[in-house]
Parts: C-alpha cells; structure tokens; sequence
C-alpha cells in the first residue's frame, strides 16, 4: 500500500511472525496493525511507554523530557501516542538522544493530527516507528483515542505517567497497562495542581512514584553500579571505526544518514562499515541501513 505522506505501508497481521508477541497475547489485539518506519519492533529491549496530559505545564514537559531522556540513554525505547504535551515531550526527548520512539495513532495514516505535530510526524516516520489499527481514511474522532491507548500499554513493559488530570486519557491508558499485567510509573506533581489529582490518585493505588528514569531500569535490571561500559567501543578498534560506532544505536541509519554525522565520504564510509560488519560490531538491516549489535 502507497501513502501520500511518505514511505510505503506495511499491514501486518496477528499471525504474522514479525507481529510483537507482547501484543498478540492480548484477548483484544488488533487484527491488523498498519506500520510506517522501522520494522519489526525490536525483540529484546525494553519498551516503556510514556503519556500524560496534551495541556501540558512547563513542569510536566521538564519531567518527561528528564525521564525520557534517561530511559534513552540505556536503551529503553520509547512509545507514545504523538498527542500534544507530554507525548510530544517524550517523543522529542527520545530522537534528541537518538534513540527508537513508536507513535501509536488513534486515526489512519491519511491524516496527521494534531497539526502542530506534523513535523514530528515526519522525523518518527524517518527515525523510528508509527503504528495504527485504523485505515488510511480514518479520521481522528475522539473515540479513537481511548481505543488506541491499549496498545500503547501493551507494546510497553510499563508504563509512566507524568501530570494527568482527574478525567484524563492517560489514566485509560494506566488501566491498560493494569489490565494487561504491565508496570505503572508516575512522576507526582504539585498538590497546587490539578493536571496532578490524576497521577497522585494513582500512586495511592500502589503505582511506582518514580522522580528519575533510575527508578524504572531498576524494576528491568538496567541501572548498573559500574560507570563504565561492560564493553568498550575502542578495543580492537581503529580511530575511524571508533568514530562511526559513535554515531550507531540500534536504530537503523542510512549510509546518508552517516556521511552527514560522521563527515567521511562515501568510499570511505562503505570501507568502514564492511570492517566492523566483519567484526561483529554492526548488522546491516533491510533498506540498506545499519545498526549497532548488543
């Protein structure tokens, strides 16, 4: 299927083998998941999904950009539901670091809603990953919303919440998540507010008060008393090769996408990259990308 905003559509059915496990366990899975970006969802790395209030405080934005940020940098991916506020925060906070974020639609790849996040639409569309249940020209209607928050929490090991009101969708998708056996995580706020009555509500219901992205790799095993790396790039390394695993993760970058972070030419780079494939540092990915071995 082609698409008028971009890169071709993938439909992936429950029975496929590259459908995440974590969603086809669940009694109410979509038949059918409608995917642009990188594919499949990888297998072994934590997802943790972050959501919260669209009329988002100063405060709130801080707190999900901070956590995000965290997460990122031991390579917990991120998911969301590219809403205004908070969600848009952690998506952002995630491709700052350069790390793989999944934007869950509550509508079909037809629209791109809300407007204002059209152009963050696009960089996930590049970077990362965008996934609906929904056909091409299905609108954004507001019972869609709540629809789509059970895969937010169901592709997600946990999920945090950072500043939600009394009646607000991020507290549906804090029951999913309870539902489906996933973690919940707040970050409280100010008793002074109320986009805080939501996520205090709930840590009184025994979700995790969790004020650093420590306290949620802690629950996974990820948070590591050696402030050095277990492996270091530079062994056996030349000064090139150290260079370009640098700019590597395990999202996938185009040969493109690497001569502009690393400023080696194209010759050059293809040179490189054969070297460390040959050494077990990276794998190639369909589309001609590349991405770090773990």
């Amino acid at each position: 299927m082609n698409s008028e905003l971009g890169q071709e559509i993938r439909s992936v059915r429950w029975e496929e083998s590259d459908y995440p496990a974590c969603l086809r366990e669940l009694p109410d899975r979509p038949a059918v998941l409608y995917v642009k970006g990188c594919w499949p969802l990888p297998a072994h790395e934590v997802m943790i999904g972050v959501v919260g209030a669209r009329r988002a405080s100063p405060y709130g934005l801080e707190a999900a950009q901070h956590v995000t940020s965290g997460l990122v940098r031991r390579g917990v991916v991120t998911i969301s539901g590219l809403a205004s506020g908070i969600d848009a925060s952690a998506h952002r906070a995630t491709l700052q670091e350069r790390g793989w974020t999944v934007a869950v639609l509550g509508h079909g790849f037809g629209y791109q809603f809300p407007k204002e996040n059209a152009p963050l639409f696009e960089e996930i569309e590049r970077k990362g990953t965008l996934v609906t249940e929904f056909p091409f020209d299905t609108p954004p209607l507001a019972q869609h919303f709540p629809q789509r928050n059970r895969i937010i929490s169901g592709l997600s090991r946990g999920v945090v919440v950072v500043e939600a009101g009394e009646h607000s969708g991020a507290l549906i998708t804090a029951r999913c998540a309870a539902e489906q056996g996933r973690d919940v995580f707040v970050v409280p706020g100010t008793i002074f507010s109320p986009q805080s009555r939501g996520c205090h509500r709930l840590i009184k219901e025994g979700a995790k008060l969790v004020e650093k992205a420590e306290d949620i790799l802690d629950e996974y095993g990820l948070v590591s008393t050696d402030p050095t790396p277990s492996r270091e790039v530079g062994d056996g390394l030349s000064a090139p090769e150290q260079e370009l695993m640098n700019h590597l993760s395990h999202v996938p970058l185009s040969i493109d996408e690497l001569v502009e972070l690393s400023g080696q030419s194209v010759n050059r780079l293809a040179e490189v990259l054969l070297a460390l494939e040959l050494k077990g540092r990276i794998q190639s990915v369909p589309g001609q990308r590349y991405v770090k071995r773990h």
